[in-house]
């Protein structure tokens, strides 16, 4: 964990690497592109049909996987970098039902629910839903799932990763330092 290696998981297991380095890596690339692999592999309970490839945040790969493939699949991918440094993850997914190995999740009745029912009996309030337009699924099943942690790629060189700014950040100027001397100097004195 401390090597930044993990993979989140419910049964699938996915590998990503950039230019042969493994997961939470940190690898220096000034070229134009870096060549990631990626394996995933399976349990027959828990197919996966689905893979994508994360790149800064934005799909760079988002391809479906065929039966055949939906227990070992490896995919390579030439990944094109952009003028900053970029990180890069996987993720498989699968729509298979995991019942009986995964149980379906379900959540637990509010004991509000029960109060406003005993209420609304003497009140005539069985009409209203303590939960409105929001209420979520009673049950739903859990299917396959992975996602890797980031390898980061130093595209420009420094020694390091410098994380990206989003676009709406980016675009904003920055504003000028303030300069407290020049306003403290600037201020008339107070006559004692």
């Amino acid at each position: 964990m401390q090597a930044h290696r993990g993979v989140a998981s419910n049964c699938p297991m996915v590998e990503i690497s950039v230019d042969g380095h493994p997961v939470g890596s940190d690898v220096t690339q000034t070229g134009t592109t870096a060549q990631v692999s990626v394996h995933a592999r399976s349990a027959d309970w828990c197919p996966f049909d689905h893979l994508t490839v994360w790149a800064n945040g934005t799909k760079a790969l988002d391809e479906s996987i065929d039966a055949a493939n939906a227990h070992d699949y490896t995919r390579v991918l030439s990944l094109t970098l952009s003028t900053s440094d970029v990180w890069t993850a996987a993720e498989v997914t699968g729509s298979a039902n995991l019942f009986p190995v995964l149980t379906p999740q379900e959540l637990k009745p509010l004991s509000a629910t029960e109060v406003i029912g005993a209420l609304g009996k003497a009140m005539d309030l069985s009409a209203l839903d303590p939960y409105g337009p929001i209420r979520p699924a009673r049950v739903y099943q859990s299917t396959p799932e992975a996602l890797t942690n980031p390898v980061w790629i130093d595209h420009d060189g420094n020694g390091q990763f410098d994380p990206p700014l989003h676009p709406l950040l980016a675009a904003k100027k920055k504003p000028a330092p303030i300069d407290l001397r020049r306003i403290f100097e600037a201020m008339p004195e107070v006559p004692r």
